[in-house]
């Protein structure tokens, strides 16, 4: 730990390391700025939110395929006219898609609102006829706000639909041809899923980056509410913002298990239960350890700061000690002195009288 204090700089994965693998090197993280913290945590978002928008945008283009070649009829194309071997009527509750074909000559209009009547509220839903594509979809009315009460009641909302001709799609890409099912499909494979994928990834990863980032500093402020209860217990004062800082490095195992789990989900459907419950419970953990960890190294720190403090006193005993012997035998020499001088003075006195007067005879 001291030799990463005295580290100016600590990278990102090195950081990532410590915050996972080394609870008790994190009162590093407190001698730091809170913006190196929160830099960290956009990083992190980051990462997770690219990683979630390739595996949602790939996982997307292969339903995509799989659901041309397992639900569409087998059809021709010619002239921008569709003609299908069959009627189809199938919905993807997964993706709330649902997919009508209808080729016949006279489509009428009962028939076209019968399928309008099937959509929906939260279904997007493409009729395919004989020369065009028409999109259902429903959205809020004009006069409606998105922060209204009973958001999901459907009076709120109209039906919407937009139309498009077959020869104004191939104008959207000039040299795609097809003229079945299964040219469709490779076009769709090979030219048109790639394209919609690229066109689509800055755009959804940007959502799920404002969305993650939201809710993952979230989860850091209750996390860091749990630290600052922890933290009173044990006798440790702690500032909201270093305890923000240690909860963001506390939630980072838990933020990575969430970035795993987010792309497993989407790419297979994995589901766990209580995954949300384990998620937060782990940052609860480490925050509580780091708490613990740092209170004893303030212990620590206190036990060695008093032995300084005794070794500083026995030092200043000894001192003073032979500093007071020093001044002893200063005075008993100066005693010595005085004493020889009055004994060579009497003496002197003595030798004077004892010297004959000179007026006798």
């Amino acid at each position: 730990m001291e030799q990463l204090k005295k580290e100016k700089k600590i990278g990102f994965f090195k950081r990532l390391k410590l915050a996972i693998f080394n609870l008790e090197d994190y009162g590093i993280f407190l001698g730091e700025k809170f913006s190196k913290a929160f830099k960290f945590l956009l990083v992190l978002v980051l990462i997770f939110a690219l990683a979630g928008s390739f595996a949602e945008n790939y996982t997307l283009s292969n339903t995509v395929n799989k659901y041309i070649a397992d639900e569409m009829p087998d059809f021709t194309y010619n002239d921008g006219v569709l003609k299908a071997s069959e009627h189809v009527n199938a919905y993807d509750h997964d993706y709330h898609f649902r997919l009508l074909v209808n080729t016949d000559d006279n489509v009428t209009e009962e028939t076209i609102k019968s399928y309008e009547k099937e959509v929906g509220l939260n279904d997007l839903s493409v009729l395919l006829l004989k020369d065009k594509a028409i999109l259902f979809g429903y959205a809020l009315k004009e006069d409606v706000s998105v922060f209204s009460e009973n958001i999901n009641d459907k009076d709120l909302y109209e039906l919407t639909m937009q139309e498009m001709s077959y020869k104004d799609m191939q104008g959207l890409y000039p040299g795609v041809a097809f003229k079945d099912k299964e040219e469709f499909a490779n076009v769709v494979r090979n030219e048109i899923a790639p394209s919609v994928v690229t066109t689509a990834f800055l755009p959804v990863a940007a959502f799920r980056f404002v969305t993650d980032f939201v809710r993952m500093f979230g989860d850091v402020c209750v996390v860091a509410i749990i630290g600052y209860i922890a933290a009173l217990f044990l006798g440790v004062r702690f500032k909201m913002v270093p305890m923000l800082s240690l909860s963001i490095y506390s939630m980072t195992l838990s933020f990575v298990l969430n970035g795993i789990y987010t792309v497993a989900s989407i790419a297979t459907g994995l589901y766990i239960e209580y995954f949300e419950v384990v998620y937060l419970v782990i940052g609860y953990i480490y925050v509580i350890a780091a708490v613990f960890m740092i209170k004893y190294d303030l212990i620590k720190q206190h036990e060695e700061l008093q032995k300084v403090l005794e070794v500083q006193k026995e030092v200043k005993k000894e001192m003073e000690e032979a500093e007071a012997k020093k001044e002893a035998e200063e005075n008993a020499d100066d005693s010595e002195d005085s004493q020889s001088e009055e004994e060579k003075t009497e003496e002197e006195s003595k030798e004077e009288e004892k010297e004959p007067d000179g007026s006798e005879i």
